[in-house]
């Protein structure tokens, strides 16, 4: 099925179904993972290109850091912005 992708849309490399790589870059990124074809299977070559095709998506294992401040801190300052908004909306001058 084929979409109109917008210019603005960023959508993540993962998400892609069909992986195309060119035949020199997937020689040296074999070189150095192995792994590197794991979740894909190939689908065909031509002179300069290889395709295959993603089953599953990929999910990134890295981890993501903790906050530098307590996580209540930050919903009450989201609370007391929310707040300052709806009296500056009614108390219009």
């Amino acid at each position: 099925m084929w979409h109109e992708v917008q210019p603005e849309m960023k959508t993540p490399p993962s998400a892609a179904k069909l992986f195309i790589a060119d035949i020199n870059f997937l020689n040296e990124a074999k070189k150095r993972n192995p792994d590197f074809l794991r979740n894909l299977t190939y689908v065909g070559k031509t002179g300069r290109y290889v395709i295959f095709l993603q089953e599953r998506p990929i999910t990134a294992k890295s981890k993501i850091p903790n906050t530098v401040f307590p996580k209540i801190l930050a919903y009450i300052l989201l609370f007391l912005s929310f707040v300052g908004l709806i009296i500056d909306h009614r108390f219009k001058l």
